[in-house]
């Protein structure tokens, strides 16, 4: 897929960046890209961070990233939803924090199953 002008200079800022768009407008290749200058530049894997709006989507961009960067690389960075990010800097303040199993974590390990065994049926029949 050729990159526009616009996804290029996303891919070629300093610092960090937004990428915002609608379904099938390239996001995904543009955030993937940009991993990939970043590390030929000499950042570190595990000093590049995705925060994506749904874990539907957070699967998608790791099993690219895994298929582009290979496992080692891909599972070095760090990556989550706009909701996992205060809910992680909360707990690296708060030691004792117990662990919360809440229904949207108990929907995203099931889901994480799904995807895991390729399980053909909807969320409710798992």
């Amino acid at each position: 897929m050729d990159l526009t002008p616009e996804q290029k200079k996303v891919i070629e800022a300093t610092g960090s960046c937004t990428v915002l768009g609608a379904p099938g407008t390239g996001k995904t290749l543009v955030l993937i890209e940009k991993a990939a200058q970043l590390l030929k530049q000499g950042t570190k894997a595990e000093d590049i961070c995705f925060v994506v709006f749904s874990y539907r989507a957070m699967l998608v961009l790791k099993h690219e990233l895994v298929q582009r960067f290979g496992e080692n690389t891909a599972n070095a960075m760090q990556l989550g939803t706009l909701l996992d990010l205060p809910l992680h800097a909360i707990q690296l303040r708060e030691k004792d924090l117990p662990e919360v199993a809440d229904n949207t974590y108990v929907r995203r390990l099931l889901r994480q199953a799904m995807w895991e065994t390729n399980f053909p049926g909807h969320l409710n029949a798992a």
